[in-house]
């Protein structure tokens, strides 16, 4: 892009180590904050969006809402600010790998293992909804799996960059713009409906746990209206049918026993 800050160079109180990865609005690098050395993992966004005064204020935006949460299984932000006109988000470094990264080298997960992380990412989802916020970009690539000196691993949910928030006076989103990544859409987020909750982000979930236990989407397409037209029309596929070793559901007084 032409922007990116070299290694060795300071940013605002901070020595840039190396690029983790860019996105579309903004790049992630690994950081040293000054004089502590703290190792940090800072967010920039991209120079071509300085003028535009919608997309600053949505990337300010994700520090706010995600440092009015504290949760285990959501990654911490400390500082948040603007140097040489570009704003920054400092968050907490994190080694490990995403979901998604895992999926694509192993394919899917057991059912176990499956459960016990979407249990924990759960946990932080609910504790955005009790926020009056929704996340509207649930996928593997938006949950990290952090790995501690220990051996032990901790789901991180990252990434509120176009998470909405309920009665908010100040709409955030660019209009008939696709909010979200296609296969983890709900039907009401397919259809750029307004009226976006909690829901939609619970079908998010349900969609992020089939594909780690089948290794695919449940709905696939062509082209992007082929895709958004099956998530909005057709069935949802049985887990069995796609993938036959899982287990049978047990029926609630079975499991009590």
């Amino acid at each position: 892009r032409g922007d990116e800050l070299p290694a060795g160079s300071e940013f605002g109180g901070y020595e840039i180590v190396r690029m983790l990865g860019a996105g579309a609005f903004g790049a992630v690098y690994e950081a040293r904050k000054l004089p502590l050395g703290k190792r940090t993992a800072l967010k920039v966004l991209h120079r071509e969006f300085l003028r535009q005064t919608e997309v600053v204020q949505r990337f300010l935006r994700e520090a706010q809402i995600v440092a009015q949460i504290e949760h285990p299984h959501i990654v911490g932000v400390f500082d948040v600010g603007v140097f040489d006109e570009q704003p920054y988000i400092a968050m907490e470094f994190l080694d490990g790998e995403s979901l998604a990264d895992r999926l694509k080298r192993e394919g899917t997960l057991s059912p176990e293992e499956a459960t016990d992380l979407l249990l924990a990412v759960m946990s932080a989802v609910a504790a955005v909804h009790e926020k009056g916020i929704v996340h509207r970009d649930l996928k593997p690539d938006n949950i990290f799996i952090a790995r501690h000196s220990t051996g032990s691993t901790q789901p991180k949910l990252l990434d509120f960059g176009i998470a909405k928030v309920r009665d908010s006076k100040q709409a955030l989103t660019v209009t008939n713009a696709v909010m979200g990544t296609p296969y983890y859409m709900s039907p009401e987020q397919a259809q750029e409906s307004k009226h976006i909750d909690a829901s939609s982000d619970q079908w998010s979930l349900a969609v992020i746990l089939f594909e780690c236990l089948t290794g695919r989407c449940p709905f696939q397409g062509d082209s992007l209206l082929a895709l958004l037209n099956a998530i909005t029309a057709k069935p949802i596929p049985r887990l069995r049918d796609v993938s036959p070793a899982m287990p049978e559901a047990r029926m609630a007084d079975e499991a009590q026993k």
